[in-house]
Order: structure tokens, then sequence, then C-alpha cells
């Protein structure tokens, strides 16, 4: 699972992640489990930018088809 959580707040596999290692970081994950896929979850406090980078860093690893997901709206009572 890979997580931003915010500009500074990034994560893969609970370990924490910079926009500079990400990608090295994804690029050992898929050698390690060649055929293990990864899953985006941004937070609502992520930043766009910071989104479409780390999604850059999945493409330059070489990972397509990404699924991405957002925390669900909490109904107001």
């Amino acid at each position: 699972m890979l997580r931003v959580k915010s500009a500074t707040e990034i994560s893969v596999d609970d370990n924490p992640a910079t926009l500079e290692n990400l990608p090295n970081m994804l690029s050992e994950a898929r050698q390690k489990f060649p055929g293990r896929s990864v899953a985006l979850q941004a937070d609502r406090e992520a930043p766009f930018g910071v989104v479409v980078k780390v999604l850059d860093s999945l493409k330059a690893a070489g990972l397509k088809d990404i699924p991405a997901f957002t925390q669900p709206d909490n109904p107001q009572k």
C-alpha cells in the first residue's frame, strides 16, 4: 500500500518515504515482490501536486494500472 497523507507524509507499506527516495523504494519493492500489486491511497489533506508526483514515481518504477482511492465522506447526522 502506497499512502499519501500530506505533502510530507508518504509511506510504502507503513515505511516512511519521501518524493526523492520513492522511485528507488518502489523499484526495490517491485524486484523483491514481482507479482505484487500496488494500491494508492491519498488522504483528503494530500495536495494534488504531490499525488501527481507520486503517480510519476510509480510510472518511473514501471508500475501501471494503479488503483487509487480516498477515504469516503463521513455522513452527517
